[in-house]
């Protein structure tokens, strides 16, 4: 048996994203699947003579959030397993900020950054505890919903009885940067999480930033860096 993986996608949607490329003056090499890019930059590395095999630790849920709309694809053996997406984003915990508290989007943006959700350590900052307890309470109850998609989709995937069940969550983009989101995923999921390595693969940093820095926002890098591996595999 050979498993085939099909991936279908709306032309009005691909055109939408040829004609932004275009008016960037790019051209257009490929078009490929967020979650086949997310798969090559944080999924762990697996030896040449296990590629396609399940791995004996369990498979890894990897998970990009993003505005929007966030990635999830499982992988075992260097394979996508299992992909979906989830249309909730970090953008929900901006706008529940916006209208709880009555503050601007870059107020409530670096609210979700620096205060976050509850679960765990909190960062110092001249906000009252009675406030900080607000915000995570408004941020706990809109990402409840976030973490009750990604529950449903991984009961699902265990519900097809695939070889490998999932053992660990890796989780990447701008909404991972969200304070004590792989805490609070955690504890409602009853999986670790951890934060996604797109960097796992570089070799070398000959970017501008200095590797702290470039460690620092390499979570939102996951999707741009796995297109950019393409052509090495």
């Amino acid at each position: 048996r050979q498993q085939v993986l099909i991936v279908a996608a709306q032309r009005d949607m691909v055109d939408q994203f040829m004609q932004v490329a275009r008016k960037a003056g790019l051209t257009i090499d490929g078009i490929d699947l967020q979650a086949f890019a997310l798969l090559r930059s944080v999924a762990p590395p697996v030896a040449f003579v296990d590629q396609g095999a399940p791995e004996a630790d369990g498979a890894s849920a990897l998970i990009n959030i993003g505005a929007g709309i966030s990635n999830l694809v499982v992988a075992s053996g260097g394979s996508p397993q299992f992909t979906r997406v989830v249309n909730l984003g970090y953008e929900a915990l901006v706008q529940a900020l916006m209208q709880n508290r009555g503050i601007d989007r870059s107020e409530a943006d670096l609210m979700r950054l620096t205060v976050g959700l509850s679960g765990g350590a909190t960062a110092a900052s001249d906000l009252e505890p009675t406030t900080v307890g607000e915000i995570h309470t408004v941020l706990d109850a809109t990402c409840e919903g976030f973490a009750d998609e990604i529950r449903r989709s991984i009961d699902y995937y265990h519900s097809l009885q695939h070889d490998a069940s999932i053992a660990r969550i890796l989780i990447s983009g701008e909404g991972a940067l969200t304070r004590n989101m792989g805490d609070y995923l955690a504890g409602a999921l009853h999986l670790p999480v951890a934060m996604g390595n797109p960097l796992q693969h570089i070799a070398e940093n000959k970017s501008k930033l200095p590797q702290p820095e470039l460690e620092l926002i390499a979570p939102r890098l996951a999707i741009a860096l796995g297109l950019a591996f393409e052509d090495e595999e």
